[in-house]
């Protein structure tokens, strides 16, 4: 069975949801412009959704869906991240970050702890996420942690928000490969 370990970054720390989590989710996911960009996150969100939402990660873990609470190095809950994964060495990504945390690099950091984790402890050859074509800023964040455009998909979700096209991104190992060689070479 796989475990949800802990990981660092410069900035961040990646661990476990606890259910101490649950009032600053409340709080943070609570802001209609954190959960017009998720697809399923209702506004309002609703009181006990949270702890519901933090209850059901041990099941969660057996299908292959790992989340993780987002946290700066000195423990400040900021956001959350999922990656699922799938058959055939793939995975699928998913994220959001508190408004207030917007802007600064921290969930291209968050992104690219994800990849990283992928490609060396689960020899994933393939990790994906969508972003709804109208947030442009997550477009931009799997762009800077070096996953690539690879088109439109018309009419993919049907959200609260109504019905929306989505952008495919991805990176191949081979494609972090790279990238991680030519950043050694500098």
């Amino acid at each position: 069975m796989i475990e949800i370990p802990t990981l660092n970054t410069a900035r961040l720390i990646l661990r476990p949801y606890s259910p101490a989590d649950a009032p600053h989710i409340q709080e943070l996911i609570g802001d209609y412009d954190v959960s017009k960009n998720l697809l399923v996150v209702p506004h309002p969100y609703p009181d006990g959704a949270a702890e519901e939402f933090v209850s059901t990660h041990a099941q969660a873990v057996k299908e292959g869906l790992l989340n993780w609470a987002i946290t700066t190095s000195a423990g400040q809950f900021i956001g959350g991240c999922s990656m699922h994964i799938t058959h055939h060495r793939r995975a699928v990504l998913g994220y959001w970050i508190g408004k207030s945390y917007w802007g600064q690099g921290l969930m291209k950091e968050a992104v690219e702890a994800m990849i990283a984790y992928g490609f060396t402890t689960h020899h994933l050859i393939r990790i994906e996420a969508t972003s709804f074509l109208d947030n442009p800023n997550s477009a931009r964040v799997m762009a800077k942690a070096g996953m690539s455009q690879e088109g439109r998909l018309r009419n993919y979700y049907d959200t609260s928000a109504g019905i929306k096209d989505a952008l495919i991104h991805s990176i191949t190992y081979q494609d972090w490969r790279s990238n991680l060689d030519s950043k050694m070479k500098r």
